[in-house]
């Protein structure tokens, strides 16, 4: 975590000095809802599952194309994962999984006047992901016994380990802007699928719902 938020500082502050003179910069933090669309050629997994709150935060560049348009890059340390509970019989699992990812989306924004120093905004673009750390805790209660496991999650390739590293998506965000803040509601729609273990058709892809307040500087 602490390696993925040096990251994070330093490709920030290589985007601030090489282009910082063209365009605004911002800061940007939030509260998350994640869950995935997991699968297999069996099973639907993912109707169990219900959302892990989390946090967001990061940086924000908007190079203007018009009056109207501009390109919004940010980078952003985001936490994604699901929550999910199965029972069955006597027995109970459920399990917490939280991933941690370096997000660049790359959106275009269009604004419209709403009012005295206020607009409304939307925006939508690409997104891609790099997951840097990741953590699961499993409790599993069988005849009044319960047990409980945390362990870090393995990224790869690999058939034992849990997930890939790389995602990728569509962003889509809408909100409003009071001078320089901004209060915005986002969905990123995850296409890859990240199932290290892609037996049986398994597929596994994110799905993050953002609340977020940033802070424009060159408004």
């Amino acid at each position: 975590m602490n390696k993925a938020f040096k990251l994070l500082i330093l490709v920030a502050l290589f985007l601030q000095s090489e282009f910082l003179p063209a365009q605004d910069f911002g800061i940007k933090g939030g509260m998350n809802l994640a869950t995935m669309l997991s699968k297999d050629n069996d099973n639907r997994y993912s109707d169990n599952f219900s959302a892990n709150s989390g946090i967001h935060f990061g940086f924000t560049f908007e190079f203007p194309l018009n009056d109207v348009v501009a390109l919004s890059p940010e980078i952003l340390l985001t936490n994604k994962g699901l929550k999910y509970d199965f029972s069955e019989d006597d027995s109970n699992i459920s399990s917490d999984i939280k991933l941690y990812y370096i997000d660049v989306p790359v959106m275009l924004k269009t604004r419209y006047n709403w009012g005295n120093d206020k607009k409304i905004f939307g925006a939508t673009g690409p997104y891609l992901g790099m997951g840097v750390s990741g953590q699961s805790q499993t409790t599993t209660e069988y005849q009044g016994e319960r047990v409980c496991e945390k362990k870090d999650v393995k990224w790869g390739s690999n058939k034992s380990d849990d997930f890939k590293k790389l995602d990728w998506g569509w962003s889509f965000a809408g909100g409003i802007q009071i001078e320089e803040v901004e209060l915005s509601l986002s969905y990123d729609l995850g296409f890859a699928n990240i199932a290290a273990n892609q037996e049986n058709g398994t597929i596994a892809r994110n799905r993050v719902v953002k609340i977020s307040i940033a802070y424009q500087f060159g408004k």
